[in-house]
């Protein structure tokens, strides 16, 4: 008991305050079940910032002293401009498609009937080829049609701004998640670099030792730093479900996709 007291009072108040952040407004963006909630819990042991579900155009509602955008959406041409204005930062995270499909396939089988009635096979192939089922429940500004590829590669535009910074889950989730704890650490400082915070490479350590899993006594219950979508939250779990056909599948429709993002090397996998 004792150790879970000293835990949360140095997750919740002693972390966050021990780096130095300038007074950005930060937007974190992600295609659903890309760990969202992992690159939020970053953000608030970084800056102390609770994340607010917010579209561009409304930022300025928020106090960006306590608070940061949290939003599921396309860099249309609107929340560019309003963006720029706000000289705001972004930070997008992105998981390996196959990883993603799997999570979302577990996501919609807990919360929508639907998807509770369809085999394994029926919701990777949907995931796969319909974006509806992310966008119709997630996302704004993207069309109702279109596999998880064009969902992808629309989101990807992100990456054409220069106050956008890009961070992979496989690297920012450490050694818990399967990933690296040196590239965890260096993940942290490069986030807490883009949105103009001082960091230490040891308290990027503390933080990077923080960031998976889920929080049970959060010192502000509204805070979705709860993680309250979080299962596994591990790399590679597309390998202990997809059949040899669904991975047929998916080269057919992400296999480039995959390729571009370095995922893999090529189709062999």
């Amino acid at each position: 008991m004792k150790y879970r007291k000293v835990y949360f009072f140095l997750v919740f108040i002693v972390i966050p305050f021990i780096t130095k952040c300038h007074n950005e407004h930060i937007l974190a963006s992600s295609i659903p079940k890309c760990g969202s909630h992992l690159l939020y819990k970053c953000l608030y042991l970084i800056t102390g910032r609770l994340n607010s579900a917010c579209i561009p155009e409304d930022m300025y509602k928020l106090n960006r002293e306590k608070t940061f955008a949290a939003f599921h959406g396309l860099p249309n041409k609107r929340a560019i401009e309003v963006l720029k204005s706000f000289n705001a930062k972004v930070i997008l995270i992105i998981r390996d498609p196959r990883d993603q499909i799997v999570s979302g396939a577990n996501y919609f089988s807990k919360y929508f009937n639907e998807f509770k009635k369809m085999t394994v096979d029926q919701k990777i192939r949907e995931l796969t080829h319909n974006s509806c089922f992310w966008t119709g429940r997630f996302m704004r500004d993207m069309p109702h049609n279109g596999s998880i590829n064009v969902l992808y590669r629309k989101m990807l535009e992100w990456r054409e701004y220069p106050f956008v910074y890009i961070v992979k889950f496989e690297d920012l989730v450490g050694e818990k998640g399967g990933g690296s704890r040196v590239a965890s650490v260096t993940e942290v400082i490069n986030i807490a670099n883009h949105i103009n915070c001082t960091i230490t490479v040891s308290r990027a350590e503390v933080i990077a030792d923080m960031i998976f899993g889920t929080i049970a006594e959060p010192a502000k219950p509204e805070s979705l730093i709860l993680n309250y979508s979080f299962k596994a939250g591990k790399i590679g779990q597309w390998q202990n479900v997809f059949s040899d056909q669904q991975k047929k599948l998916f080269k057919t429709v992400v296999g480039q996709l995959l390729v571009d993002l370095h995922y893999e090397q090529d189709f062999d996998w």
